[in-house]
Order: structure tokens, then C-alpha cells, then sequence
């Protein structure tokens, strides 16, 4: 005579209204979802988990998953309509060592308090960290604004450096113009321009070996203009004008 051994059985609906308690070693075949349940003597339906492996779930099988274990501490992740991971914590991926080495992906506050898009670019590269970009800056088409501190050496390679400011301040005591060249032809035209009705320049002429200026010069009271530390008007001879005799005067150099 052939023994026939069933076990307590019933669909998704008929266990959910039930919900018993399965003595120890009970077991409990859910119809709907194809997956059964092993009893401890103390637990609930609801709360006791389905014995099948991570493979063998499918789609219709989800919904099987007790409400309380979605999202839950060693429970499985939540999606909404849309599809999207529900979490109020971080995504972790685990490292070559359970439970070390792992992987984080937070964004924002923890939980988030506000929307967030975090976009990945549709082309293959690397997330760069903020600390891999400190020796490094993206300054193509770049303005800033605000005080900005360079603490190091700045070289600017170009034709033409703009400096929209009132004042400049150097703290440097030599400028150097025309650095790099090897001979005075090189820097023909080379000075400083000063922009008016007219530009007023002071500018090295390479055909006459000198410094020309454009302008009058004119020192205050007290200066004077030296050659070799010596004042011009010192070396010059001295100029006097006579009395005047027979509605005549004589000029006497000395």
C-alpha cells in the first residue's frame, strides 16, 4: 500500500487570514508562490522566512516577502513605482571580507532631507575623488568670483593677460620686461603705455640705445635730474647778466 505524505498547505490569502503558529519542524506550503515555510513552535506565519534560494525567486515571488523585512537591517531592498531603491541610509557594496572593505554610496544628509539627482555621464572613465583633483584644475571658460588665493608660482601662457582692477599691487620691488630675450632689437618698442586723449610712453628704442619718453618730464622743487650722481644743474657753467651799460648788457659764463 503506497504511503502518500501531504503537507499543510494553502494560498497567499489562506495564510495571511490564518496566520498560525507552526509547531517545530512543521511544515507549511504557500500554493500561490510555490514556497514553504519550516516552524519553530513559536513564531507566526508572517514572520517566519520562506526556505528557497536567491536564484529561485521570481517576480511573483516578491510579493511573498513579509512588508516588515523591505528595507528592514538584513531584509531586502524596497522599490517604488518607478522602480527606484528606497532607502533612508546608504547603498554598500561588500569588499573581498564580509563585513569589511565595503563600499558606500551616500549622498547628502543621512537620512536625505530634500531631492537629489546624482547623474553618471553615458560615456565609460572614473569618479575622480577631491582628493585626486588637488593637484589638478578644470579652468577652461572658468570665471570666479570673490577673493581667490594662489599659494605657489602662477604661469600665464597667452598673448594678451587682462587685469580689470583700479589698483595693482606688487609686492615684488624689480619687474622684469621682456624676460626671455637676448638682444636689445628683441625688445625694440618695449616699456610702459599709459592710455588717455594720447598714449604718453616710455619705451627703449633700439636705433638710438635709449629710453625715450614720449612726454615732458618735470621734477618738483628739491629734485633734480643727475648724471653719473652728479646734478645737471651743478655741471652746468654758470650764466650772469651784466649791468646794463649804454642800453647794453653783457652775459658772463663762469
Amino acid at each position: 500500500m503506497a504511503v502518500r505524505i501531504q503537507m499543510r498547505r494553502g494560498t497567499t490569502s489562506d495564510w495571511n487570514t490564518a496566520d498560525p503558529i507552526l509547531n517545530e519542524g512543521e511544515i507549511g506550503y504557500n500554493s500561490t508562490v510555490g514556497a514553504f515555510k519550516v516552524g519553530d513552535g513559536s513564531t507566526i506565519w508572517s514572520e517566519l522566512d520562506y526556505y528557497q534560494t536567491a536564484a529561485s525567486i521570481t517576480p511573483q515571488e516578491i510579493s511573498a516577502i513579509a512588508l516588515s523585512e523591505k528595507g528592514a537591517a538584513n531584509g531586502v531592498a524596497d522599490l517604488d513605482g518607478d522602480k527606484n531603491v528606497i532607502t533612508a541610509s546608504k547603498v554598500v557594496f561588500e569588499g573581498a571580507t564580509a563585513d569589511a572593505y565595503e563600499t558606500y554610496i551616500q549622498l547628502g544628509a543621512e537620512p536625505a532631507v530634500a531631492d537629489t539627482t546624482f547623474t553618471l555621464p553615458t560615456t565609460s572613465g572614473t569618479i575622480a575623488l577631491t582628493s585626486d583633483l588637488s593637484a589638478y584644475a578644470l579652468l577652461t571658460g572658468a570665471t570666479f568670483s570673490g577673493a581667490i588665493t594662489i599659494n605657489g608660482d602662477l604661469t600665464v601662457t597667452g598673448t594678451t593677460t587682462t587685469i580689470d582692477t583700479q589698483n595693482l599691487q606688487v609686492e615684488d620691488k624689480n619687474i622684469i620686461l621682456g624676460y626671455g630675450s637676448t638682444s636689445d632689437a628683441a625688445v625694440d618698442g618695449g616699456g610702459i603705455t599709459l592710455t588717455g586723449d594720447t598714449n604718453k610712453t616710455f619705451t627703449w628704442v633700439d636705433a638710438t640705445d635709449a629710453w625715450t619718453s614720449s612726454e615732458h618730464m618735470n621734477l618738483v622743487t628739491g629734485k633734480s635730474y643727475k648724471i653719473n650722481n652728479t646734478a645737471i644743474t651743478a655741471a652746468l657753467p654758470s650764466l650772469t647778466w651784466g649791468d646794463v651799460k649804454n642800453g647794453k648788457s653783457g652775459l658772463t659764463i663762469s
